[in-house]
């Protein structure tokens, strides 16, 4: 039986001091998180107040709606067309035509607006590597294309009034480049066309003195029609002749075989049997050459006749084509049209001050609340070691 008088103790676990001790530290360190926080806030609002103020001017631009293919779509249309006849050589494998993002992102006018507006001034990079200049330029244009399929244009600069000017000039200066890379793709597919079509030119001058030769030889100028005419004629004799013998075989049983009128009949069958012979076997009939020679003949003139109308064809289709590169290496093109002109921004666009100020006080809070725990626990810990 276990002795009532006899109690053992039973250990206990340390209560837990580290929430009273943190909440105790923040108390004690109020004023300090306090002023640093403020400190903090002030500290952030004084910096964002010295750094340079910018201004944003925003202009709106639609693409043209204009047959593609003569616009900036024109070298695509084009040889969207020329790979229906195995011609994108001249272009290689790559797609038929390349979006305008991909001028409008181009650094040729970020360059032209470096120097046109004199920016390593306004951003005071005149001693910095030119990248540089270049990544802050990056940074002060956002372009944004809407659903609509509109592009938003949007450039920041310390001047209210050059902004506006900036945003201008880059649509400007995006249209100027479409136009030229435009233009330089239509004389590269010019000049081929051009090769391309004197070339078909020379082939078929080459065989055209070929057809004109064979005709002058065999007297064939129109196959189709003669051979035509020649199996006509041939199937009428034969059945002449057939019907011939069939009379001269009624006559022989009428009236004898040394009969006169069988005698003229079987004359006028040996005549007609002649007469198919000749067609047969001598030209002159349909042309310079006999009927058995009638193919041979007439496929090399078919196929030359082939071969002058297909090319006749490809030059039928290239020589628009040609035409319209022509007007495009000439025309100027507009890649975008401005549907609203910027306007002289009233307000800064940056920096935010309030929300500078802001994000450095509460910065400050959380890293000074973080040191009063962290030094809270140190302090816990240091106690307890010494404890035990």
């Amino acid at each position: 039986m276990n002795d009532p008088n006899n109690v053992t103790a039973t250990p206990t676990s340390p209560p837990n001091t580290s929430a009273p001790l943190a909440g105790t530290m923040l108390y004690r360190f109020r004023w300090l998180i306090a002023a640093v926080s403020v400190v903090g806030t002030i500290g952030g609002y004084t910096w964002a107040w010295f750094q340079p103020e910018y201004f944003a001017a925003t202009i709106n631009c639609v693409p043209p709606r204009v047959d593609p293919s003569s616009q900036l779509g024109g070298i695509g249309g084009i040889t969207s067309a020329l790979k229906d006849v195995g011609l994108t050589k001249i272009t290689g494998k790559s797609s038929s035509s390349y979006e305008l993002m991909a001028l409008l992102f181009s650094r040729s006018i970020r360059d032209s607006l470096i120097d046109r507006f004199d920016l390593r001034t306004e951003y005071e990079m005149a001693a910095s590597p030119y990248v540089e200049v270049l990544d802050e330029v990056e940074r002060n244009i956002d372009i944004a294309v809407r659903a609509e399929g509109n592009y938003e244009i949007t450039l920041y600069s310390r001047d209210t009034a050059k902004c506006v000017e900036m945003a201008t000039a880059f649509v400007s200066l995006a249209n100027n480049l479409a136009s030229r890379l435009t233009q330089r793709e239509a004389e590269r597919t010019t000049d081929y066309l051009e090769r391309r079509i004197a070339l078909l030119d020379s082939t078929m001058n080459v065989l055209s003195r070929a057809l004109s030769t064979q005709a002058s030889n065999t007297l064939m100028f129109a196959p189709e029609q003669q051979l035509t005419a020649i199996a006509t004629t041939y199937a009428e004799l034969q059945s002449e002749v057939l019907k011939q013998e069939s009379v001269l075989g009624l006559y022989e049983k009428l009236y004898g075989e040394a009969d006169q009128q069988t005698t003229i009949q079987r004359q006028v069958l040996s005549k007609l049997k002649s007469q198919l012979q000749d067609v047969k076997s001598k030209p002159g009939f349909f042309g310079d050459f006999a009927l058995r020679d009638a193919a041979e003949k007439g496929i090399p003139h078919i196929r030359l006749l082939a071969e002058i109308e297909a090319l006749g064809k490809v030059k039928a289709f290239l020589v628009p084509t040609l035409e319209q590169s022509r007007l495009d290496s000439r025309n100027a093109t507009l890649s975008l049209m401005v549907v609203d002109e910027p306007r002289r921004p009233e307000k800064r666009i940056r920096p935010k001050r309030s929300l500078v100020a802001l994000g450095s006080g509460v910065g400050s809070l959380v890293v000074v609340v973080a040191s009063v725990f962290a030094f809270a626990a140190w302090s816990d810990f240091r106690r307890h070691v010494k404890g035990s």
